[in-house]
């Protein structure tokens, strides 16, 4: 059975995200305490858990990305699928904190990206060639969905049955749901496509798709992916320095939390907005807005201190996370199309996880140093410049690069 709905497929993108990324990035949390205490381990080696499940995804990235591009997706997505489950259950069966480890930075890093994590992107990318920013913004929901719903289960669980058969039932079944969504998916090839939305008939039909791009040999490509790694970096640190920014205000550590809440509520509007800017602005021209408007907040908090400064902050750097990623990702299908989507998103996120660590790291030395925060803000608004222009210079993506113009069909819905 196949979901040839182009719509459809973007129903699948959604759950197949929810459910990679709930259970990993969102809900590793919960584990925090349980799994320290049985192992005898301290917070900075459970974070260390967290760091190699973040660049497991990274490093498999451009390789998963390029499987996608040379194979159907609903195999890769199902053989993914099968390395989810089994890590989770591993997970719950292991006693040995390193064979931990690996489990979280080889297999269950590698099964989130093919089974959900680049291949929701590539099934949505084939089934809107015409503008697939607004099915992107709307698939990206799965994300913030990931902690609206799976998070609560998984606490809920923990506390009735304990981790270990909390993440056995979680890999048995999110495993077997994600096998399900892969044969839902439809049979997308590189050498085909669903674009069953340019030809007006609302469901998916194959198409020829054209050759792959050479990426890094691309200038295009690099400006995409350095531009937008800059911006993210820059939002990924003061994300991360938001809680103790707070705490240094005056916030109470409920207030402090409270704060991460709302980030979550205005990312969720953010992809929302999103889908109904998709057909209205160019998304070079929405990313490279972003990235000024954060270059712009940092200037804010230079200048301004105070609760309201922080509650302005927190918003604006929620809205800016949820337009981000499925921005950047529809301007990756405009530019090289079908056939390099999937490598493109994969050499993108390798590229955004290394520059993210950097900046990360960057922003804490000049904090360590200066004992203030002010030099990080004057340092990444001025990478925000930097990262607004090489957006801003970037053709408008009139055709696929490397490929002739041929006219496009107007998206539908």
């Amino acid at each position: 059975m196949q979901m040839n709905s182009a719509w459809g497929v973007v129903a699948i993108a959604m759950a197949a995200l929810m459910i990679t990324l709930g259970p990993t990035a969102y809900a590793f949390g919960l584990f925090v305490l349980p799994v320290s205490e049985e192992f005898g381990l301290g917070r900075a080696s459970m974070n260390t858990g967290l760091i190699a499940f973040n660049f497991g995804m990274a490093l498999s990235s451009p390789v998963i990305g390029r499987l996608i591009d040379r194979y159907p997706v609903r195999r890769v997505m199902a053989i993914c699928a099968v390395l989810f489950g089994g890590s989770l259950v591993l997970l719950g069966l292991s006693h040995n904190a390193v064979f931990s480890a690996f489990v979280l930075g080889v297999p269950l890093a590698a099964g989130a990206v093919g089974a959900g994590v680049l291949t929701g992107p590539a099934l949505v990318a084939r089934s809107f060639t015409a503008g697939p920013a607004r099915a992107m913004a709307i698939a990206a929901i799965g994300i913030s969905l990931g902690s609206i719903v799976i998070v609560p289960a998984v606490a809920i669980l923990i506390q009735w049955v304990g981790w270990r058969t909390t993440l056995v039932i979680e890999g048995v079944v999110l495993g077997a749901l994600l096998l399900a969504l892969s044969a839902l998916a439809p049979q997308a090839m590189r050498c085909s496509s669903f674009d069953g939305e340019a030809a007006g008939t609302g469901r998916a039909g194959p198409v020829r798709a054209p050759k792959p791009v050479p990426l890094l040999k691309t200038v295009a490509f690099w400006q995409v992916a350095i531009g937008t790694a800059l911006g993210l970096g820059v939002l990924q640190t003061l994300l991360v320095s938001l809680v103790p920014i707070a705490r240094e205000t005056g916030f109470s550590v409920s207030e402090a939390g409270s704060l991460l809440s709302l980030f979550g509520g205005f990312a969720l509007v953010g992809k929302l907005v999103l889908a109904w800017l998709a057909n209205r602005m160019e998304m070079r021209v929405i990313l490279a807005s972003l990235f000024t408007a954060i270059g712009a907040l940092c200037m804010l908090l230079l200048l301004t201190e105070g609760s309201y400064a922080l509650l302005i902050m927190t918003a604006l750097l929620g809205l800016v996370a949820g337009v981000s990623t499925p921005s950047y990702q529809a301007l990756l299908a405009d530019l090289f199309g079908q056939a390099s989507f999937g490598s493109a998103n994969g050499a993108a996120m390798l590229v955004i996880a290394c520059t993210g660590a950097l900046l990360m790291r960057l922003g804490g030395e000049i904090f360590d140093r200066s004992a203030s925060y002010d030099a990080m803000f004057m340092v990444f608004a001025a990478i925000s410049l930097v990262s607004t222009g090489l957006l801003v210079s970037l053709a408008a993506p009139a055709s696929k690069v490397g490929q002739p113009a041929v006219p496009q069909a107007a998206e539908h819905g």
